[in-house]
């Protein structure tokens, strides 16, 4: 599969740049605009996941403007609830009407429309090297099943499998020679692909981590 060995999941790529310079936007907007503030409050934040995407690209200052507001009415919350609760079902009830129990996370909407256009490009990019028996799209395990179960062509899906188990095949020799040269101490004589595979094939196996939403 040309260009496989070197480069992440198509789809995976286009989800990433896509929550990434999202990010980077709204970021400011947390900092600076107190309405965007509290719609970010009323909507629970953002998930886990783009919860800490977030964090690696703000300034401290940017949390403590965005989330102490939300934090301070969470806090009062939990301890109205702790009074009034007659019930364990009832207290949990209650927690699981918090905003922040399902958050309506903006940073995951950006990264299921990126998903959905990049998929729909990458079914338009099957169909054409189908016809002219060029190389298919790579991509990760998820988006391959996901890009297979769109295309309505069996010659086209065939290629694409065929072209993904050749590079499954080409990534684990490389690791099992990894594993060989490191057991046997030749590891002057490990080479870049093969220094490489673990990376690669994990990247084959389950994409990118922030392609999750």
């Amino acid at each position: 599969m040309a260009g496989g060995t070197d480069r992440a999941c198509l789809i995976c790529e286009s989800v990433v740049r896509g929550v990434s310079d999202f990010l980077s936007r709204y970021q400011y907007e947390l900092a600076t605009n107190s309405v965007e503030r509290d719609l970010h409050a009323q909507r629970g934040g953002f998930c886990p996941l783009h919860t800490w995407q977030y964090i690696r690209i703000a300034s401290s200052y940017g949390p403590c403007a965005a989330y102490s507001a939300a934090l301070r009415e969470i806090g009062e919350r939990l301890l109205a609830i702790a009074a009034e609760a007659t019930s364990i079902g009832e207290l949990i009830v209650e927690l699981k009407e918090l905003p922040v129990a399902h958050p309506s996370c903006r940073a995951c909407e950006i990264a299921a429309k990126a998903e959905e256009e990049a998929l729909t490009g990458a079914l338009a990019n099957l169909m054409s090297a189908a016809s002219t028996s060029d190389t298919a799209p790579f991509l990760c395990f998820t988006h391959l099943m996901a890009l297979a179960s769109r295309c309505p062509d069996l010659g086209a899906v065939r290629l694409l499998m065929e072209q993904h188990g050749e590079e499954f095949k080409l990534v684990a020799e490389d690791m099992g020679q990894y594993v060989v040269k490191r057991d046997a101490f030749q590891r002057d004589s490990v080479t870049d692909r093969e220094r490489e595979a673990p990376v690669r094939g994990l990247m084959l196996l389950v994409g990118h981590t922030e392609h999750i939403h």
